[in-house]
């Protein structure tokens, strides 16, 4: 089938959903809005109904023909200069991931709402997220081959643009790279200007989660990669929260096209049956997001270092107070694959030039805001008495695959820093909790003794909006 003639074929789905039958703020879904939630808070049954149905798509209608699924990865490469790096990026995606949203409902039978992955939650440590176990995603592609082996996809075999296995290539080996955390995505909330809020979100943020996951994932045929869907719907999610900040204009769009005239509202998103006004309220696309404030693998929905006081005067059983060696830099971040580090944010590492120019991104535009970036990062570091709820302090859940590869931990601000033992073989995960709760209920102690503390707040940081957005969705105290 050539490529036009495929594309027709995917218009012919897009047309499920025509905007005449939505009506205004979901008046007209006839089973009412749908609550789209993050993967982590599926139930098993739930989990298994959202994977068969992924399944259900990729069967090919005809043997040896692409499938419905394979006509998704191919339109979105179609689309490389009309949806990337164009005001149209985020409204584009929207009407596309809810066009497979309603397929997922129409082969399956049921209420299939497409849920999100929390990048940002699991930022410091993503390759222990929840999304790469096996009753997931899976993981990395072996280092032979870049396939994946592993998890409910495993046997998966996309036909663009050559059929073959489904493809990862972790830019760490066997780990990833930090990617933007909690802070550094709701300070995007800074920005009024709908065009600004975008750029600044499509690159770095959202392109770092598909440079470094990799292979299909960091090319144009990402959605060969099904954890694409949960990677862009918590991208719209947060588009949808920009949109619901007191001050902003829910309506709000602008930029130049790629033709060079002014974006509208009028505009038609290509290959679909939307104008750009038809998507600016999900409501009217039938769904909304459910609220995730993160939580540790069943621990508690409240963070490590919250539940335990800040006012200890001194040290807990087994953790040690050092100084930094050589520290010139009190506010020096740790490496990005250091994890060994508990309390500190990292970096993520820089996008590939390669990726940049793909999406028509300008090199020196990236790379300034990447350091941006790194400036923020260090200055959340710098905060007294403030730890991300994306520390790993906070993440036993993802602390139990790191801790039993070293033989101690510490937890550094300034020109301290805290260590702790890890004993030999602690896999145990009530023994990481209690080895966190430690280090958590010494940092009272550490903080006393950092010199040329810094004063500013998280709101000084990210804006008080964002620092409002992470106290509220993440359920932390703030300084």
């Amino acid at each position: 089938m050539h490529a036009f003639a495929k594309l027709l074929s995917l218009a012919a789905v897009l047309t499920v959903l025509s905007p005449l039958s939505l009506g205004v703020a979901g008046q007209q879904c006839p089973n009412g809005i749908g609550v789209r939630p993050e993967i982590r808070t599926l139930s098993p049954g739930d989990l298994k109904a959202f994977i068969d149905a992924v399944k259900l798509l990729q069967t090919p209608r005809n043997r040896g023909q692409p499938s419905e699924y394979d006509n998704f990865a191919m339109q979105h490469n179609q689309v490389r200069t009309i949806a990337h790096n164009t005001p149209q990026f985020l409204p584009w995606h929207r009407a596309y991931i809810r066009v497979f949203e309603s397929r997922l409902q129409a082969v399956s039978g049921r209420r299939i709402m497409l849920p999100f992955w929390d990048w940002s939650f699991d930022s410091q440590a993503p390759a222990g997220s929840p999304v790469f176990q096996d009753n997931m995603f899976g993981g990395n592609g072996r280092s032979s081959d870049g396939c994946v082996i592993n998890g409910q996809f495993r046997d998966w075999r996309p036909v663009y643009p050559s059929p073959r296995c489904l493809r990862r290539s972790f830019d760490r080996g066997a780990s990833l790279s930090p990617f933007t955390s909690v802070e550094g995505i709701r300070s995007l909330f800074r920005y009024r200007d709908y065009n600004t809020f975008r750029t600044q979100f499509e690159f770095p943020p959202h392109g770092q989660v598909h440079n470094a996951i990799g292979s299909d994932f960091s090319s144009m045929f990402s959605p060969n990669d099904p954890l694409f869907w949960l990677h862009h719907a918590f991208v719209d999610k947060i588009w949808s929260e920009w949109q619901r900040t007191p001050g902003n204009n829910p309506n709000a769009y602008n930029g130049v096209n790629p033709n060079r005239s002014q974006a509208s509202v009028n505009d038609q998103l290509a290959y679909t049956p939307y104008r750009v006004r038809d998507v600016l309220d999900t409501r009217n696309l039938c769904y909304v997001y459910a609220s995730f404030g993160g939580f540790s693998g069943g621990v508690s929905r409240r963070s490590v270092t919250d539940s335990v006081p800040r006012t200890a005067t001194s040290l807990a059983p087994d953790v040690t107070l050092q100084d930094v060696a050589n520290a010139s830099d009190a506010t020096a971040r740790p490496a990005a694959d250091d994890q060994l580090e508990l309390l500190q944010l990292r970096d993520p590492k820089p996008l590939s030039e390669d990726f940049i120019r793909m999406n028509n991104y300008d090199v020196a535009v990236v790379r300034q805001r990447e350091e941006e970036a790194r400036n923020m990062v260090k200055q959340l570091n710098a905060i007294p008495n403030y730890v991300s709820p994306a520390a790993l302090i906070n993440r036993p859940d993802l602390a139990l695959n790191i801790i039993g590869k070293h033989g101690s931990l510490v937890a550094t601000k300034g020109n301290k820093r805290l260590r702790i033992k890890v004993p030999t073989g602690a896999k145990d995960s009530t023994m990481i909790h209690n080895l966190l709760r430690k280090m958590a209920s010494s940092l009272g102690t550490l903080q006393k003794h950092v010199v040329n503390n810094s004063r500013k707040t998280l709101a000084d940081v990210i804006g008080a909006t964002g620092a409002q957005s992470v106290k509220s969705i993440y359920g932390v105290r703030s300084s």
